[in-house]
C-alpha cells in the first residue's frame, strides 16, 4: 500500500492535481493510491517527484514503503521460503 492519499491530504491537494503534474489520468493516480495497481520504478519516483513539487518534502520510501517492513508476516513467509528451498531436495538425488 501506499501513502499517495496522506500526503495529499497533507498538503491540501487532490488526485488530479498530482495526475497533472505527472501527465497521467486521476483514475491511474486512484489506481496507485489503492494498491490496485503497482507504478513501475520510473513511474514511482515521478510520483514522488511531482508530491515534492506541490509542496510535499516526502522521500521514496515515505510514499512507496517496503512492503516487508510494514508486514512481519510477509518477511517471515519469505524467510519461510528461502529456508525451505535449501531444504529441498529431489526424490532422485542420492545423499552419500
Amino acid at each position: 500500500m501506499t501513502n499517495i492519499k496522506k500526503i495529499l491530504k497533507a498538503i491540501n491537494r487532490s488526485q488530479d492535481d498530482l495526475a497533472s503534474e505527472v501527465g497521467i489520468s486521476q483514475g491511474s493516480v486512484n489506481h496507485y493510491a489503492n494498491g490496485n495497481r503497482k507504478p513501475s520504478y520510473d513511474m514511482a519516483w515521478k510520483v514522488v517527484n511531482a508530491l515534492n513539487r506541490l509542496g510535499s518534502s516526502c522521500s521514496f520510501s515515505d510514499v512507496f514503503p517496503d512492503p516487508l517492513e510494514c508486514d512481519p508476516h510477509a518477511a517471515n513467509q519469505s524467510n519461510d521460503k528461502q529456508d525451505n528451498s535449501v531444504l529441498d531436495i529431489p526424490k532422485s538425488a542420492s545423499v552419500a
